[in-house]
Formats: C-alpha cells, sequence, structure tokens
C-alpha cells in the first residue's frame, strides 16, 4: 500500500510539474517570439548593410575595368 501511496504522489509530482511547465510555456511565448523578431530585424539590418556595401564597390570596379589600359588614341 505504501509503494502504491509513493508512485500516487510521485504521479501527481510529474502532473503538477508538466502544468507548471505549460503555464511558463505560455508566459515566455510571447519574450521568445520577440527575441526572434529582434533577431530576424538585426539580420535583415546585416544583409542590407552588406548589400548597401556592395552596392558602394561596384562603381569603384566599374571604374578600374573601365580605365584599364590606354590604346594610345
Amino acid at each position: 500500500a505504501t509503494g502504491q501511496r509513493d508512485a500516487e504522489r510521485a504521479s501527481h509530482a510529474v502532473e503538477s510539474a508538466g502544468a507548471a511547465l505549460e503555464r511558463a510555456d505560455r508566459t515566455l511565448e510571447p519574450v521568445i517570439q520577440r527575441e526572434q523578431e529582434i533577431r530576424d530585424e538585426r539580420l535583415m539590418q546585416e544583409r542590407e548593410h552588406e548589400l548597401s556595401l556592395e552596392r558602394e564597390r561596384q562603381p569603384e570596379i566599374q571604374e578600374r575595368t573601365l580605365d584599364g589600359p590606354s590604346l594610345g588614341w
């Protein structure tokens, strides 16, 4: 009988822990979602910055190829 009561107590403890975990998950969900949004925004800003730098470099590359060796004319 004692073993059965211990098993019931353990089962109840597991159920309580599971319920607490579900509540915590619901509480943290908006925080986690906001963190992901911030991460996504930063990635987008970094990509835009890299593209901007690439666009700035493009004219330099074109100038170098257009300013190639003169044919003497």
